[in-house]
């Protein structure tokens, strides 16, 4: 009994001891220093960028076990951190405590605070793209039936592999994306460039990162569903590698495209952990982008195409509302169609396949998303948008400080959708899904100043050697200042009984069948008065 109250005395007298001289301080307390906050100011006004630096020159000119488990050993808990996708059982959030009570700096206290924060989403970004492969596998059979179901659709490599590729740097590099309104908040425009030069460096090392290490075969190629699903799962496989080592080669302290992931910190870049996504997110964003770039890649293979309409009215409504996109900047409006056959030399403009589909839950895309990505991907790239002009387009993101975000943008980022688009100029060719009133529907017959466009249209959107373009534009274009005649469609107007036939009136279609009975009785008296009967 004398021993536990001689314990307990002796701690209680250790414990006023401790709060007499300063040293008991709870986190709370700590962090209501400014000084203390893990916010981007705090960070700078600590020179950590220079002091981590500095520090990491000494660590690394010799032998050294790393970054993470370095820097763990020689501030706060001194107990060296594990960071990475390999093992995280060891890299975890130190509390301020930690460091003041022993005297240690508040930049290595914000250095660990960074690190722990890109661990943390190296492993949102890894679970994200897993899953999101993964359910992208499970629902490629109902994607077909939806959205292509004609038999056996072929998936050509240069038409998804490269995107594909594309699409898991983007997803790996999400941060400049997910921080808009954090970045608006800044009032401090030096604070801004800070912040910002840590997320483009991050950014910019995980698109070289992952796109070096996965190389698709171009020449590859898919001619059956079960084929591609095989290679789709594979790919996630190899993604998910890419990502590891990129993680792994992080927090060793080493070198990707020429930044490491002192760059990375940069600014307090990294030290806000607001700032970091659900894994459900990246999921969700990545599936969007996956589905989107299968389904581009089929539906340019049938007629569907987008058309412009240059006017200033901005609730323009010639077109269909599910597919309408208006933009200010190129002063006029977009819709999305296909042309549907509806016998010889005879069609309209109605619904791309599973358009009504697109939506629901399990797509998560709108017509209008279509629409605008196609309409940024042709005032980019015209009718030949490329994987380069798609990584420029994101360089330019992620310097855009938030005004640019392919994550806010979803499937409507410039790119990921690339129907290839008419500009009618002040031609309103548009018209509503399905309908018939006329033989061929509403056609886009001129693209382009002096429609100079037409020929590469026609063949981007498949309505090369299409004879119901030819005819219809013929017959659309009558009484219009536009001479048919004059438009390169790249292939002529081809003439027979079938053709002649189908655009024939009911009185010409009986003439025609008179004047075949008569040649036929005629026929019939003339072998018989030469066979004297």
């Amino acid at each position: 009994m004398k021993e536990t109250t001689l314990s307990l005395t002796l701690m209680i007298l250790l414990l006023l001891q401790r709060i007499a001289s300063g040293h008991l301080i709870s986190r709370a307390d700590c962090n209501a220093s400014a000084d203390w906050q893990t916010n981007p100011d705090a960070y700078l006004r600590a020179d950590t960028d220079a002091s981590l630096r500095n520090w990491w020159a000494g660590i690394s000119s010799a032998e050294h076990s790393g970054f993470s488990n370095e820097l763990g050993k020689a501030f706060g808990t001194h107990v060296p951190y594990e960071c990475g996708l390999t093992d995280d059982s060891a890299c975890i959030y130190a509390g301020c405590r930690d460091f003041e009570e022993i005297g240690d700096p508040i930049w290595a206290y914000m250095s660990q605070i960074s690190m722990v924060n890109l661990h943390i989403l190296f492993k949102v970004i890894d679970e994200g793209i897993t899953k999101g492969q993964l359910d992208f596998s499970n629902r490629l059979d109902k994607l077909v039936l939806t959205f292509f179901p004609w038999k056996e659709p072929n998936f050509v490599a240069e038409d998804i592999l490269i995107w594909m590729t594309f699409l898991v740097s983007v997803a790996a590099t999400v941060v400049p994306f997910l921080a808009p309104a954090r970045i608006a908040a800044m009032a401090d425009r030096a604070t801004l460039e800070a912040v910002s030069g840590g997320i483009s460096a991050l950014a910019t090392s995980g698109m070289s990162q992952i796109s070096n290490e996965i190389k698709p075969d171009s020449k590859m190629g898919f001619e059956t569903l079960a084929t591609f699903k095989e290679f789709a799962a594979d790919y996630g496989e190899s993604a998910r590698a890419a990502l590891d080592n990129w993680s792994n080669s992080t927090f060793l302290g080493e070198y990707s495209a020429n930044r490491s992931i002192l760059d990375y910190f940069e600014g307090g870049a990294m030290v806000d952990h607001t700032f970091l996504p659900s894994a459900s997110e990246v999921e969700a964003f990545y599936k969007k982008q996956l589905f989107s770039t299968v389904i581009n890649a089929q539906w340019k293979k049938r007629k569907v195409f987008t058309t412009f309409f240059r006017t200033n009215d901005r609730n323009d409504s010639s077109g269909p509302n599910q597919t309408r996109y208006y933009l200010d900047e190129d002063g006029g409006v977009y819709y999305t169609y296909a042309y549907h056959e509806d016998g010889i030399l005879r069609g309209y403009l109605g619904k791309p396949t599973g358009l009504d589909q697109m939506n629901e839950t399990a797509w998560g895309i709108s017509g209008t998303d279509i629409t605008k990505a196609s309409a940024g991907a042709f005032r980019i790239g015209r009718f030949n948008y490329t994987e380069e002009m798609a990584v420029l387009q994101l360089n330019d993101a992620i310097a855009s400080n938030g005004t640019l975000s392919p994550w806010e943008d979803g499937a409507g980022w410039r790119g990921t959708w690339t129907i290839p688009v008419c500009d009618m100029g002040s031609n309103n060719w548009n018209t509503q899904f399905d309908n018939k009133t006329s033989r061929y529907g509403m056609l886009p017959c001129c693209c382009g100043t002096d429609c100079k466009d037409t020929t590469d249209f026609v063949r981007a959107a498949n309505l090369y050697d299409f004879q119901t373009l030819l005819y219809g534009c013929e017959e659309q274009l009558k009484g219009t200042m536009i001479d048919f005649n004059k438009i390169d469609y790249g292939f002529k107007k081809k003439k027979n009984f079938a053709f002649y036939w189908a655009t024939s009136s009911k009185a010409k279609r009986a003439g025609l069948v008179i004047a075949f009975i008569l040649s036929f009785v005629s026929f019939g008296i003339g072998i018989g008065v030469c066979l004297g009967l």
